[in-house]
C-alpha cells in the first residue's frame, strides 16, 4: 500500500528472551527476542536476523451513490506480507519482503542499507527497492498512518514510480531535522524489461524543533523531477477517495499521451502538543507532454488526539509516522492506546473535460491493543466528479471501513 522499524520506544513489558550456543571454532551466544511479536535472533557481534510480516483483514460498505453499482459491501484481505530483515555487523542492514494480495505476489521493500555517521549526524544509505522520501504519508509505512490508507496527496501528485522505486536513497539525520535524496527508477514490479526505466530525482527536508517540553512544530518541503521513459510515455492514474475496497469508486482521467517529463513540489506544516497533533500539506505535479501539459494538485488537513495519553507517533528526526506504543497494553490489563482523528483532503487531476477531481472527509478511531495489533474504524464522506464512463459527472456518498491488522 505502503518494514524496517525505526526507533519505536521499548514495550512496557518486554517479551522474554533466551540464549542458545552456536558451536564451531568459537561458541557465540544468540539471544532470541520476541518483543517485536516474532523471533529476532541477535548475535554478540551485533548481527541479527528477524522474521517479519503483516496481515490486514478489512470490511467495507459504501452507500448513498447516485450509481447503484457503486453501493457495494464486502470483505478483503488487503495485505499479507512475509519477509526478513536484520543487521550484519555494526553498519550494514537488509530487508526482503513479499506481499500476497489481489491474487498475486509483489515485491515490497527489498534493499541493502548502510548506517554510519557524518560528523555528529546519522547517515543512512539504501540500495534497492524502498519507500521513497516524499510527503508525510508518502514517506511513512502505511501501517503507521493514522487512517485506513495514505492520504490522496501521497498517491495523487507523486511520480510514476509510486511509493517505491529501485535505486539509491540517502538520508542525513540530525536531532530534529533530516535531508533526504533519492535517485531511483521504476518500482521493482513496474518494468517488464521492454523499455527504459523512468528516472526520478527526489529531495525532501524536514525540521521539527521543540518549542517547550510539550510542543513541537513541523516544517517540511519536497520536490522531484522525472524523465519519462519513451517506452512508457502514457500517464494514467486513478485515486481512491478514503477507501480501498470499492474499485468503482475512484477519481479517473483521460490518459496523458507522449509525456516527456514531470516535476512535483509540496510543503508540510504541523504542530504537536501533548497528545494532540495537526498537520497540513499541499502538493502539485506538472506534466510536460506533446499532447498538452497538465497540472495536478492535492491538499490535506488532518488532526488527532490520543484519549489514553500517548504522544503523537511522529518522528521529529525523519518527519514520518512511527509505531504507536501503548502506555499499557490491552493484553497486560490496560486499555491499549485509543486515538481519534479527522482528515479533509482533495485531489484534482487537471482540466475538468479530461480529468476528475474529488474530496473526502474522514473520521477515524484507532485502537492499538498492543504495538503489533490495531483495530481501525473510518467513516468517510466523499465527493467525486469524473469526465469518462461509466460514472460520468458528480457523485457523493459515504463509506465505512473496518480493519483488524497485525504487523511484526
Amino acid at each position: 500500500m505502503s518494514k524496517a522499524k525505526s526507533g519505536p520506544p521499548p514495550p512496557s513489558h518486554p517479551a522474554p528472551s533466551s540464549e542458545v550456543a552456536v558451536t564451531g571454532h568459537a561458541a557465540a551466544p544468540i539471544t532470541i527476542d520476541w518483543s517485536e511479536g516474532s523471533p529476532n535472533f541477535e548475535l554478540a557481534n551485533g548481527s541479527s536476523f528477524h522474521v517479519r510480516g503483516r496481515l490486514y483483514l478489512d470490511a467495507s460498505t459504501t452507500s448513498g451513490s447516485r450509481f447503484s453499482s457503486r453501493d457495494i459491501s464486502g470483505t478483503e484481505l488487503s495485505s499479507a506480507r512475509l519477509g526478513v530483515d536484520g543487521r550484519y555487523g555494526e553498519h550494514w542492514n537488509y530487508k526482503v519482503e513479499l506481499e500476497f494480495a489481489d491474487g498475486g505476489t509483489t515485491l515490497k521493500e527489498n534493499y541493502v542499507g548502510y548506517a554510519g555517521k557524518l560528523g555528529s549526524n546519522d547517515l543512512k544509505i539504501y540500495a534497492g527497492n524502498k519507500t521513497g522520501d516524499r510527503s508525510i504519508d508518502g514517506a511513512s509505512y502505511d501501517d503507521y498512518v493514522p487512517f485506513f490508507q495514505r492520504s490522496m496527496l501521497a498517491t495523487s501528485v507523486g511520480p510514476e514510480k509510486g511509493i517505491f522505486g529501485v535505486g539509491v536513497l540517502a538520508q542525513l539525520i540530525g536531532r530534529d531535522w533530516h535531508v533526504g535524496l533519492d535517485l531511483v527508477g521504476d518500482d521493482a514490479n513496474g518494468n517488464v524489461g521492454t523499455a527504459d526505466d523512468t528516472l526520478t530525482y527526489v529531495g525532501r527536508a524536514t525540521w521539527t524543533p521543540g518549542l517547550d517540553r510539550l510542543t513541537r512544530v513541523h516544517i517540511g518541503g519536497w520536490g522531484y523531477y522525472e524523465d519519462i521513459s519513451k517506452g512508457n510515455s502514457t500517464i494514467a492514474r486513478s485515486i481512491y477517495p478514503g477507501e480501498h475496497f470499492d474499485d468503482d469508486l475512484r477519481i479517473t482521467m483521460v490518459p496523458v499521451a507522449n509525456a516527456r517529463s514531470t516535476t512535483g513540489e509540496g510543503g508540510e506544516v504541523g504542530v504537536m502538543r501533548g497528545s494532540f497533533w495537526t498537520f497540513g500539506e499541499y502538493g502539485r505535479r506538472s506534466i510536460s507532454a506533446l499532447s498538452g501539459d497538465r497540472t495536478w494538485t492535492s491538499k490535506v488537513a488532518e488532526a488527532g488526539f490520543f484519549l489514553t495519553g500517548e504522544k503523537p507517533n511522529f518522528s521529529s528526526r525523519t518527519g514520518v509516522w512511527t509505531q504507536v506504543a501503548p502506555r499499557r497494553s490491552f493484553f497486560d490489563g490496560g486499555p491499549g492506546a485509543i486515538e481519534i482523528a479527522a482528515r479533509y483532503e482533495t485531489a484534482d487531476l487537471g482540466r475538468s473535460e479530461l480529468a476528475g477531481s474529488g474530496s473526502d472527509m474522514t473520521f477515524a478511531v484507532d485502537w492499538f491493543l498492543t504495538r503489533n495489533v490495531r483495530a481501525i474504524a473510518d467513516l468517510v464522506h466523499w465527493k467525486v466528479t469524473n469526465p469518462i464512463a461509466p460514472y460520468v459527472g458528480r457523485d457523493t456518498g459515504n463509506t465505512i471501513n473496518l480493519r483488524l491488522d497485525t504487523s511484526f
